[in-house]
């Protein structure tokens, strides 16, 4: 089981970590500030939040203590107000460096004093049982506020995965619509070009028909006036051989 000198002396771990990582961070990764700020935000508020919650009830009741526990709360102000600054402070800007590099000193000196003040005189006037009891506090505070942050880590995934099947629904819903036009539209195209083809002969059957009974009216009129030039003809060359055969006849 983590001791109270463990959970004072490792508590600020995490924090210290985060802000080695947000210091070495150029101004131009705005995002990537943007996320470390966040954490390390969570960070400080969990470890502060948790002093006061579990540890400082426990420290008040000790009159030896009650001035470290005003100097802390202090700290946990300080720190907040701080945070809060940061959180207006445009990430790319000298002035965030400058409230993050204030930001981790106050930090860092609280730790200081925690490990130098606050545990001797908390290892001298706690029982163990006392003790015993900040430190399950403090996990099972821990492990609730981990818990919650899984869980809307999870809930956060399945709106985010609702929100991207929504879009895409959405995107293939659209993707028949814009198909549906297109065919309406050449079905369209297709009767309004059978329609004008339909006008087109309509149009032009009436000159045909009139031109091929014009036509046919001719070669009628040419044959009826062929045939009586034949009877003429014939009729001629009856009369001429007539006329042969009287001449060629002995006189009687």
């Amino acid at each position: 089981m983590t001791t109270i000198r463990q959970l004072i002396q490792t508590s600020p771990a995490r924090a210290n970590e985060l802000f080695a990582k947000l210091v070495d961070t150029s101004e131009t990764a705005v995002k990537t500030s943007e996320k470390l700020f966040a954490e390390l935000k969570d960070e400080l508020e969990l470890f502060a939040s948790l002093e006061e919650q579990h540890l400082f009830p426990v420290l008040r009741k000790h009159k030896d203590l009650k001035d470290f526990v005003r100097e802390a709360l202090n700290d946990n102000k300080a720190t907040r107000k701080l945070l809060t600054e940061l959180d207006h402070t445009p990430k790319d800007s000298e002035e965030f460096a400058a409230r993050v590099a204030e930001l981790r000193r106050v930090f860092q000196q609280h730790v200081r004093d925690d490990k130098k003040e606050l545990l001797p005189a908390v290892l001298k006037a706690l029982s163990d049982e006392e003790a015993d009891t900040v430190v399950e506090r403090i996990e099972a505070g821990k492990a609730e506020i981990e818990e919650a942050k899984r869980a809307e880590a999870k809930r956060e995934r399945e709106r985010a995965e609702a929100e991207r099947a929504r879009i895409e629904v959405a995107q293939r819903a659209e993707a028949e619509e814009r198909r549906a036009a297109a065919r309406q539209q050449r079905e369209e195209a297709k009767r309004v070009q059978q329609a004008a083809e339909t006008v087109v002969n309509t149009t032009w059957a009436v000159p045909r028909a009139t031109q091929q009974a014009g036509r046919q009216r001719e070669r009628w009129l040419g044959a009826a006036s062929a045939q009586p030039r034949k009877w003429r003809s014939a009729r001629l060359i009856r009369s001429q051989r007539r006329l042969v055969q009287l001449a060629c006849a002995p006189n009687i």
